[in-house]
């Protein structure tokens, strides 16, 4: 598998919603709002925050990743490439070393 070394699209959390005590019109008038401010792909999704069980609700649209998180994503990538290429040799070694034992 090789590394991308192209910049990739990613789900940003952008805003947080929070829709207790309110009624549906106020609920459809918030979400125009995030419509008009954050486009239709958007999605909600729950996320938690550390150390805390509760289940908040999140926006998130997808944006083009930063330097850092590209940067991030490309040595995660590489590390993985290098274990696997490892891996294939150790068992590549194991094979040979099986085949010359039993023929």
């Amino acid at each position: 598998m090789a590394v991308n070394r192209q910049r990739q699209m990613i789900d940003t959390m952008v805003s947080t919603l929070y829709l207790d005590h309110r009624t549906l019109s106020m609920a459809r008038s918030t979400i125009d709002g995030l419509i008009d401010s954050y486009g239709e792909s958007a999605v909600f999704k729950t996320y938690h925050e550390q150390h805390d069980d509760t289940g908040y609700m999140g926006l998130f649209a997808p944006q083009l990743e930063s330097d850092y998180e590209m940067q991030r994503r490309i040595a995660s990538e590489e590390r993985a490439e290098r274990a696997t290429q490892t891996e294939e040799q150790r068992d590549l070694a194991e094979f040979e070393r099986l085949k010359a034992k039993f023929g």
